[in-house]
């Protein structure tokens, strides 16, 4: 059996990778480290995309019968990868990957959202909804593994650097003006590049294609710094005509640490099951709080500070900070942790082809964050992260000996979804109905 379920050796990465993983709604990678695993020097290499067709409405919470449609605001996820495996020794093995492990971009098209409502009492409330998220990130994982014979298989304890790196976008209106991105909070932060490390250990029988791993990554801490830009609304407070500046911001954030349980098997000849299971610990990274720099002179305010303008408005309208949020803006992200389980089995049909499907489900672990307002699944309306059931479908082909290429779709189904955030301008509620998602993967590999 040893030699069909090594020929075999990528049917379950192609597979997975097709899988669109979206934990905590922004990480898009399985962030396996599989390739570590064989006996051959080899190099492979993964380009999967996702398109996700998420629409909702959006309304007001004060209770108005108004609301208006998103249209789709997340954009194709995209996920291209290279891995690298080569024998040091007998007994030491190493192996490089390069990803873009986490990833978004969701954005509601500019004062599609705004709209003035009366709550009831005669007064107009604007409701201002977030324009744009995005989130990139690049990294290099670096890992070597040692084998200690057994008397039956081999146990391989691996360990090495993560190399990753960050950086975001996000804006949101500020005043019901349709004034486009004239009127727009917008914050870009790089958070450069951090090391963490991962560190694992696999038991493995080769002659029945046997292994348990246990791979756990570490989380990265960062410092955003950028540039705030944004526009102060004096002519909203009698206080003249608005005036636009922007000044330096910085924000501390990280990548959660998780933990990665994969097994395999052969169970039948030509035929191998597999599962995985990954704990990612999202509750930790529930806000991004920005702190500007408000003494920052605006040429545009006769030189005068943003705390001075911050001052005077908070004089006029006799609430302490009234324009606080705009140099110090905060955004609320995640509040439970994700659990992503994988299950399927790959068989060899022929000497050249082999074919395989799985099933998996990203979940969200524990209670609702306590502040949750009733009725809602969470008050992040940037990054929408419903629960996820995905079915794939894959297979690879020998062309030669050496090199293979493979491939595999997907299908999601994304469970209906309400964010509510109190915080905005008015309140905003969005609620996004049951939506679907279809991937596709390709990749390959060479035996060097």
């Amino acid at each position: 059996m040893k030699n069909s379920m090594m020929r075999m050796s990528t049917l379950t990465a192609a597979i997975l990778a097709a899988s669109p993983v979206m934990a905590g709604g922004f990480d898009k990678s399985d962030h396996s480290f599989g390739i570590l695993f064989g006996d051959d020097n080899v190099i492979t290499t993964s380009f999967s995309q996702t398109a996700v067709n998420t629409k909702g409405t959006a309304s007001q919470i004060y209770g108005g019968d108004q609301s208006i449609g998103t249209g789709t605001i997340v954009s194709d996820i995209i996920n291209p990868e290279v891995a690298l495996r080569l024998s040091a020794a007998d007994n030491v093995t190493c192996a490089l990957k390069v990803e873009e492990p986490y990833g978004a971009e969701v954005a509601y098209a500019d004062d599609s959202l705004v709209y003035d409502i009366d709550p009831g009492d005669g007064s107009s409330v604007a409701i201002t909804a977030p324009v744009a998220t995005k989130y990139e990130s690049q990294s290099l994982t670096v890992g070597c593994g040692y084998d200690f014979a057994l008397s039956a298989g081999k146990l391989t304890v691996l360990a090495g650097p993560k190399i990753q790196s960050i950086k975001g976008f996000f804006s949101e209106d500020l005043s019901s003006l349709d004034a486009g991105s004239a009127d727009n909070l917008e914050v870009d932060l790089d958070g450069g590049t951090e090391v963490g490390y991962i560190l694992g250990a696999a038991y493995s029988i080769p002659e029945i294609a046997l292994r348990a791993s246990i791979i756990y990554h570490s989380q990265i801490d960062y410092t955003g710094t950028g540039t705030i830009d944004s526009v102060v609304p004096l002519s909203q407070l009698g206080m003249g005509a608005d005036v636009g500046f922007t000044t330096t911001g910085s924000a501390k954030t990280f990548t959660p640490q998780s933990v990665e349980i994969a097994l395999q098997s052969g169970v039948a000849e030509n035929t191998l099951a597999f599962l995985n299971v990954r704990w990612s610990e999202y509750s930790k990274l529930n806000e991004l709080s920005i702190e500007g720099d408000g003494s920052v002179a605006i040429p545009s305010a006769g030189d005068a500070s943003f705390d001075d303008i911050n001052a005077q408005a908070s004089a006029v309208t006799g609430i302490d900070n009234v324009l606080g949020d705009l140099i110090d803006p905060s955004l609320s992200l995640f509040h439970q942790d994700t659990l992503d389980v994988a299950f399927g089995m790959g068989r060899q049909l022929t000497d050249n082809l082999a074919i395989g499907a799985s099933y998996s489900a990203s979940l969200k672990l524990g209670s609702k964050y306590s502040l949750t307002p009733d009725g809602a699944d969470s008050d992040n309306v940037r990054v929408p992260a419903s629960e996820t059931q995905t079915f794939s479908f894959g297979g690879e082909y020998s062309v030669t000996p050496e090199f293979t290429l493979n491939g595999g779709l997907a299908y999601t189904l994304l469970d209906s979804y309400t964010a509510e955030d109190p915080d905005t301008n008015g309140g905003l509620v969005v609620r996004f109905g049951q939506a679907e998602a279809t991937s596709f993967q390709l990749g390959m590999s060479y035996a060097l």
